[in-house]
């Protein structure tokens, strides 16, 4: 798969860590982002490598699915954000509702599966910039 051509606006781009136990889901959120945001993805199967690649590199963003093996990811982004506390964060769940942010810090996302592409985009665009989609 070709990626478009930079445009003068993809220069400064932000990094992304996508966290999922599920491949294909992985897969979905890292072209969906890289080829509609200037954004690089990299990512982690669990919470615990998510933390690694947190304490090793600089991210402006991590996006969590809620259910996975070990520690949720909401746990995740609690840890995160201990250790970063300016990261975004958001949360990707089939199995629960928007309820369990409200144990997390009020600017974390949350984008119930399924999802579609624009709305996948439009939520990161958002939260990592500020601004809403045109």
């Amino acid at each position: 798969m070709t990626k478009p051509a930079a445009s003068s606006a993809d220069i400064a781009q932000y990094r992304v860590l996508v966290v999922d136990d599920e491949p294909m889901i992985l897969e979905l959120v890292i072209v969906v982002l890289e080829q509609n945001l200037a954004v690089v993805c990299d990512t982690a199967v669990s919470a615990a490598e998510a933390m690694d690649r947190l304490q090793a590199n600089k991210y402006h963003a991590l996006l969590t699915d809620f259910s996975m093996s070990g520690a949720s990811g909401a746990e995740l982004v609690l840890s995160a954000r201990k250790l970063r506390p300016d990261l975004v964060c958001g949360l990707l769940s089939g199995h629960v509702g928007p309820a369990v942010l409200q144990n997390l810090p009020t600017d974390v996302f949350f984008l119930a599966k399924p999802f579609s592409v624009q709305q996948l985009v439009d939520e990161v665009r958002q939260a990592m910039t500020g601004f809403p989609a045109d």
